[in-house]
C-alpha cells in the first residue's frame, strides 16, 4: 500500500498557472527514505534531496507517466485523473525507495504530489511498478 498527498503549491497554482495533464510531461522521480517531504513549501523539483540518483535502470529525473486522462465525475461532484502505472525495469538501487515524485518536467519543473511507500522498497535487478489506484490517481473535489 502507499498514500499519495498533494503539494499545496500544485493545489494554488491549478488556479492561476494550471498544469495541463493532457499536453504537459509528466514524470515520477524516486527518493529515498532520506527525503523529507513538505506539502507546504517544496514547489519545484529543486526542492527535492535524496533521489535514488546512480542506481542501475534509473535515470536522474525519473520517468514519464504515459496517458493522463481528466475526466468529470458527477458522482464526486469533480473531476477524476488517472493515468498509467509506471515501471522501471531492471532497476537496482543503492539506495532503498520511500517516495515518488510526481513533477512536470519541463520549465520551473512544479511539484505534484508524492507517493509515500508504507516501507522502503529495495530492487535488485527488478521491476518496480507504481500501480494506481483503481479510481485514479486522485481526484479534484470541492466542498463550500
Amino acid at each position: 500500500m502507499a498514500s499519495l498527498t498533494l503539494y499545496n503549491y500544485f493545489k494554488t497554482i491549478q488556479f492561476n498557472d494550471p498544469i495541463d495533464f493532457d499536453n504537459d510531461t509528466i514524470k515520477l522521480a524516486l527518493c529515498s527514505s532520506s527525503y523529507s517531504p513538505d506539502a507546504s513549501t517544496h514547489q519545484t523539483y529543486s526542492d527535492l534531496t535524496d533521489e535514488i540518483t546512480g542506481s542501475t535502470g534509473y535515470t536522474t529525473g525519473g520517468g514519464r507517466i504515459e496517458n493522463f486522462t481528466v475526466t468529470q465525475s458527477n458522482s464526486i461532484s469533480g473531476s477524476i485523473i488517472d493515468a498509467d502505472d509506471r515501471s522501471f525495469a531492471s532497476l537496482t538501487t543503492n539506495n532503498n525507495v520511500k517516495y515518488g515524485i510526481i513533477y512536470k518536467s519541463s520549465g520551473n519543473k512544479k511539484l505534484i504530489g508524492y507517493v509515500t511507500f508504507d516501507d522502503t522498497v529495495g530492487v535488485t535487478n527488478g521491476t518496480l511498478t507504481i500501480s494506481w489506484n483503481a479510481t485514479g490517481v486522485f481526484t479534484a473535489t470541492s466542498t463550500v
